[in-house]
């Protein structure tokens, strides 16, 4: 049996947040993890902690990093899909290394 879906083309890693909502507005979220453009992460165990302990945290030190531009795109691509900044998701993933280390 061959299948009709159409092929959903990714947004850009330069898409707004206007065009981000339009865009999950207008694709089935199931279809979208099919062709691998979204990718579904269950793994909420320590979320509402950390969202609570982030926001009550101001964002004042900065650290200024160099990456490939391909990870940075990719960094974007993945943020996009999350609907979130890549700034947002490096800052996320960091925080979340820190403590996996801090645990060992």
């Amino acid at each position: 049996m061959t299948s009709t879906r159409r092929k959903i083309r990714p947004l850009s890693s330069g898409a707004t947040d206007a065009e981000v909502a339009r865009f999950l507005d207008s694709h089935d979220p199931e279809e979208l993890e099919r062709q691998g453009i979204m990718v579904r992460d269950d793994d909420r165990a320590d979320l509402e902690v950390m969202l609570k302990k982030y926001l009550s945290e101001p964002n004042n030190a900065q650290l200024n990093i160099r990456l490939p531009r391909s990870a940075k795109r990719m960094l974007a691509r993945i943020a996009s899909q999350k609907t979130i900044d890549a700034s947002t998701l490096a800052r996320i993933w960091i925080v979340e290394r820190l403590r996996r280390e801090t645990r060992a």
